[in-house]
C-alpha cells in the first residue's frame, strides 16, 4: 500500500504493538492482520525486514548529515552578525532556527561587541 494512504500508519503501529511476527527468514518477518475499512473486510500482510530498517537508518543519517552541513554553511556569516540588543539577537537566532527540520538551535553564545 502506498505510504500516503492514511490507513497505513495505524496498521503498522498496530502490527508493532502486537509483536506477533511470523519469521519468513532470519531477518525478515510478517504479520497478517484482518479488519474492516470503508465497510469492507480486508486482510493485510505487514512485512518487516532488518535490511529495510538499516536502509532507512542510513537514509536518515545521510539526510541529517546533509542538513547539518547546510546549517554550518548557512551560519558561517552569522558569526560576524551585529545586533543592537540581546533581545534582537535572540529573535534573529529563533527566526533562523525555524528553517531547520531535524536540528534545533536551542541556544548560542552571545558576545558583546565593544565599539
Amino acid at each position: 500500500m502506498p505510504q500516503t494512504l492514511t490507513m497505513v500508519a495505524p496498521v503498522i503501529r498496530h502490527a508493532r504493538a502486537r509483536d506477533t511476527w511470523h519469521r519468513l527468514e532470519e531477518q525478515t518477518g510478517s504479520q497478517r492482520l484482518e479488519f474492516g475499512h470503508c465497510g469492507l473486510a480486508q486482510r493485510w500482510l505487514v512485512v518487516q525486514s532488518q535490511a529495510a530498517a538499516w536502509r532507512a537508518e542510513v537514509t536518515l543519517s545521510t539526510a541529517q548529515q546533509s542538513e547539518q552541513e547546510a546549517i554550518a554553511h548557512h551560519l558561517f556569516p552569522w558569526q560576524a552578525q551585529r545586533c543592537e540588543t540581546p533581545l534582537l539577537a535572540h529573535e534573529a537566532w529563533a527566526a533562523v532556527g525555524k528553517q531547520w527540520t531535524d536540528h534545533q538551535g536551542a541556544s548560542s553564545p552571545l558576545l558583546e561587541h565593544q565599539r
